[in-house]
């Protein structure tokens, strides 16, 4: 499994944008085979900041998604309206282990 958090601050005049885009990236990112989990969550003090938490059944199925053509058209719908990104790498501590 892959856990990642990838954090993203937004230009605050164009959250609309931001969220229309990953509306649907969310979508068909779930439709994904290697996908265990994926969701989008926002800072709940700061609207700027939103954050992608994401599961995955191995880093191969991660690299599959980041070839995606819903992945592309994202980044191509977002590339001006982000501001600043970061994906951190989580490893299990205390986890749920149904």
């Amino acid at each position: 499994m892959l856990k990642l958090i990838s954090m993203m601050r937004v230009d605050e005049t164009r959250t609309d944008a931001f969220m229309l885009a990953a509306h649907e990236l969310v979508s068909e990112t779930r439709q994904e085979a290697g996908n265990v989990a994926y969701e989008l969550w926002r800072d709940g003090n700061r609207k700027d900041i939103f954050l992608f938490d994401e599961l995955w059944r191995s880093v191969d199925a991660w690299h599959a998604h980041m070839e995606t053509p819903h992945l592309k058209a994202f980044k191509a719908a977002v590339d001006t309206v982000i501001l600043e990104s970061e994906v951190i790498p989580a490893k299990p501590v205390l986890v749920n282990s149904d």
